[in-house]
């Protein structure tokens, strides 16, 4: 079993070395991912992700994702990858690349990517408006929200996540199953 598991090992770690050393941060990426938060150009999978997932776009500069994408993240040493239950095995094979594959981890989900931003840019939208402040501050008690990549889901911050202010957030703002609503940690304002 040693012998069989050693080169499989071996491979592993010499992969993991020349995408360290071999992948350089493509600058498109940089603006490509920036709801992603900082690319640690330290990082050999965090500079993979931004790399592949500005290789996967159909055109990066506007975010306009494929229609099987759900996002993607880093968690421990791997990038997972959310993809539609709808993709097809040649949609998998643009996400799954050479360099990719040992690092990668593909995961379904229910909503593409860039419907998640488009309800996140709806949400974004009322709550600057500001004729909507009344019901932002004082009908529903809204706090933030941002998008999950992970839960695959907007999460909506409430500051009193009831089922009354679940309701009045459906009726006056939006309805959507793309909606998580959580309560607001009241240390934290956004």
């Amino acid at each position: 079993m040693k012998k069989i598991l050693l080169p499989f090992f071996v491979f592993f770690l010499i992969c993991f070395t020349l995408i360290g050393r071999s992948q350089t941060i493509n600058k498109d990426s940089i603006s490509f991912v920036h709801s992603y938060g900082m690319i640690d150009e330290d990082n050999p999978l965090s500079v993979l992700l931004a790399n592949e997932l500005y290789r996967i776009s159909v055109n990066a500069k506007s975010e306009n994702y494929p229609p099987f994408y759900g996002g993607s993240y880093i968690e421990n040493d791997s990038i997972v990858f959310l993809l539609s239950n709808t993709a097809s095995f040649a949609d998998i094979r643009i996400v799954v690349t050479d360099v990719s594959l040992p690092y990668l981890r593909l995961r379904a989900c229910r909503f593409p990517y860039a419907e998640l931003l488009r309800i996140e840019k709806l949400l974004r939208d009322f709550y600057f408006k500001p004729s909507n402040k009344k019901i932002v501050n004082d009908t529903v008690g809204w706090s933030s929200w941002y998008l999950s990549v992970p839960d695959n889901k907007i999460l909506v911050r409430l500051k009193e996540c009831t089922d009354k202010k679940i309701r009045y957030f459906k009726r006056y703002i939006l309805d959507s199953p793309m909606l998580l609503f959580v309560e607001a940690d009241k240390n934290i304002h956004i």
